[in-house]
């Protein structure tokens, strides 16, 4: 039988940009207390599908250029991959401002510590650019909430089966619900939700792909820090005796493969990138397993230990090219999330390193 040619669906008309939306909404509130405007219209920056826009903000006379990053809510573990894309931009000589309903005042000061501006719908502000510094806090929040969907848990697991396994767009739910280790009911809707938000495109029946991997990789690595991670049950721990990290690999390589223990977080980046010295480590380790892990290992528990337990991700977590010599390593999207929660320099140009590897997508 003669196989019929592929259609491509359509995209679907894109939505006008909520960052120049969100932008307004937070503008509004301010202008009862600053004269403060829109300037020239931005051209959108970035490779994807979906570029961020840029806004031109002005005060008194003085003008600022920003790169937007609109969000519905912010939470605290968002902080970490928001740094990191903030020391991408410097680099480029461009400056992140975050758009959000509500910034209370312990996370206004956290933005701050990292150098990303903000503006939130109540009228609380941090703005710095040449010859402009803007600091309001202590504003009341709003009620009203715009901004861009937040990806749920099921979607942020489905997202991560399509960003590290290259036939993903052709598999059946099953497979994929299985990969993901979510529902089968809930694979249509999260891959719905993926496409509506630009990120998967559907080219035909049972066939999808990655439209915007930049995007797909920035909504996985916040959706790990926000809605996945806590739920991997993640506890802290020190080794009796501790020799250091190259005596930690050495324990991980000797464990029984039925332990199922994958290395990850710093110490699998300092391998994988030979750009970090660090003794801090994520072990990611089936749940059931947990205690045999404690014990061979020699663990106490300890909340400032250097070594992360998590439960395992999914069915496709580990590294798809296992290292002869050294311990079973995690997945490297899932070393990248988890580097992205540490806001210190040395991890974040390791977790730049991964970052560029990612960007590839994975080999069919």
């Amino acid at each position: 039988m003669k196989r019929r040619p592929t259609r491509r669906v359509p995209a679907a008309p894109e939505a006008p940009h909520l960052e120049t939306e969100q932008v307004r909404r937070c503008l509004e509130p301010l202008k009862a207390l600053v004269p403060i405007e829109l300037g020239r219209p931005g051209r959108p920056e970035g490779r994807g599908q979906r570029p961020r826009q840029t806004v031109e903000l002005v005060l008194d006379g003085q003008r600022a250029r920003f790169v937007v990053e609109a969000m519905a809510t912010l939470r605290l573990p968002q902080v970490a991959p928001l740094a990191h894309t903030a020391r991408q931009l410097a680099r480029r000589g461009q400056q992140l401002l975050v758009c959000t309903a509500r910034i209370p005042d312990p996370l206004g000061q956290e933005l701050r510590n990292h150098g990303i501006a903000y503006m939130d719908q109540g009228g609380n502000a941090w703005l710095r650019g040449p010859g402009l510094y803007l600091l309001i806090t202590g504003r009341p929040p709003l009620a009203r909430r715009i901004g861009r969907q937040n990806l749920r848990g099921t979607d942020v697991r489905l997202l991560g089966v399509f960003l590290t396994q290259a036939r993903a767009g052709e598999a059946r739910q099953t497979e994929l619900a299985q990969q993901a280790g979510i529902a089968l009911g809930a694979v249509g809707a999260a891959r719905e939700r993926l496409a509506a938000l630009g990120i998967l495109e559907r080219l035909g029946p049972r066939h999808w792909h990655v439209r915007d991997r930049e995007e797909g990789l920035r909504r996985f690595a916040e959706g790990w820090a926000t809605v996945v991670r806590h739920k991997l049950a993640p506890r802290t721990y020190r080794r009796l005796g501790d020799k250091g990290a190259q005596d930690l690999e050495r324990r991980l390589k000797k464990l029984p493969p039925e332990l199922g223990c994958l290395l990850g977080g710093e110490l699998a980046a300092a391998g994988l990138t030979r750009h970090l010295t660090t003794e801090r480590a994520t072990l990611h380790v089936p749940h059931a397993l947990r205690d045999p892990l404690v014990d061979a290992l020699a663990l106490v528990p300890d909340e400032q230990g250097p070594l992360t337990l998590l439960d395992r991700y999914g069915l496709d977590d580990t590294h798809p090219v296992p290292a002869p010599r050294g311990p079973a390593l995690a997945h490297p999207l899932l070393v990248w999330a988890e580097c992205l929660a540490v806001p210190d320099e040395r991890v974040a140009q390791a977790a730049e390193l991964l970052y560029t590897q990612l960007q590839h997508g994975p080999e069919k």
